[in-house]
């Protein structure tokens, strides 16, 4: 499926249902099922998901804009309500994109946001509620820093703990196998810095797999990004999926384990050094 100057149109940065229903395969008209949904629904399905996306935009938008003019505004009144406002956008977008997310404990550093969003907001609240009752609880700096500390380990364990249990939790539900074939993959860029300071730039792939199961065709969107094992179009990979619910399918990629477990030891040894420098000093 090329396009005039030559590129493949199943290869995309942005979701095209209408190349994807083009691209499956399906010669004796067998029923096909698109990411769980029967492909004679999808026009009513797609209506809904775009009133469902239509409300998670303008609330977006709203928290974005409230919070920049509280922050305008609390900057001359009360520093202290700026940082909270700032936090409550962090924490606002950070939950929409937990909530976004149909895999979300496969894409554990997504709860960076949404925790230093919470952060950003609650602290500031209880150290002026401190300073206006001066015989109640007080937050010091020491408070704010030990709390800080202790989310960066909170998420560092999360990011160390979450992934194998979810992928141990998944092996156990797709326990069949079948071959797929790639007709799709939409891509996004993800920038690295190196060692000597530059920026690299890369393409992650959630690719698009046909398989058929009980006489039923199934196309199923990898919804993680990634950049190991990438299939090319029409190649056949080996995937798993479960046996109740054949929409629901898993590829075990362990480069994608391996790197969050990494980042997840590097915020838990942050934490924990930071912490123990602070208290020696």
């Amino acid at each position: 499926m090329q396009t005039a100057n030559g590129e493949d149109r199943r290869t995309s940065p942005v979701f095209s249902m209408e190349v994807l229903r083009a691209s499956v395969e399906n010669s004796y008209g067998r029923r096909v099922v698109i990411n769980g949904v029967p492909e004679d629904e999808l026009d009513k399905r797609k209506a809904a998901d775009d009133r469902a996306n239509g409300v998670k935009g303008a609330l977006f938008v709203i928290t974005f804009i409230a919070g920049i003019i509280a922050a305008v505004v609390f900057s001359q009144l009360e520093p202290l309500l700026c940082i909270s406002s700032v936090g409550a956008i962090f924490l606002v977008i950070g939950v929409i994109a937990v909530a976004q997310s149909k895999r979300s404990l496969d894409n554990a550093p997504l709860l960076i946001v949404p925790t230093v969003g919470l952060l950003m907001t609650a602290l500031p609240i209880v150290m002026l509620y401190g300073r206006d009752h001066p015989d109640g609880f007080q937050l010091t700096f020491d408070h704010v820093m030990n709390i800080i500390l202790a989310g960066f380990v909170l998420v560092g364990v999360c990011m160390m703990v979450l992934p194998p249990l979810v992928h141990s939790g998944k092996m156990a539900r797709c326990s069949q196998e079948t071959d797929a074939k790639c007709i799709y993959r939409t891509f996004r860029i993800k920038k690295s810095s190196k060692a000597n300071g530059r920026t690299s730039m890369h393409n992650i792939y959630a690719p698009v797999w046909q398989y058929e199961v009980g006489g039923v065709i199934y196309v199923t969107c990898e919804n993680v990004y990634s950049g190991f094992d990438v299939p090319k179009i029409g190649e056949y990979k080996r995937i798993r999926f479960d046996p109740a619910a054949p929409e629901n399918i898993y590829r075990p990629l362990g480069g994608t384990r391996v790197v969050t477990t990494v980042l997840g030891l590097m915020f838990t040894a942050l934490g924990i050094l930071t912490f123990v420098v602070l208290r020696h000093k």
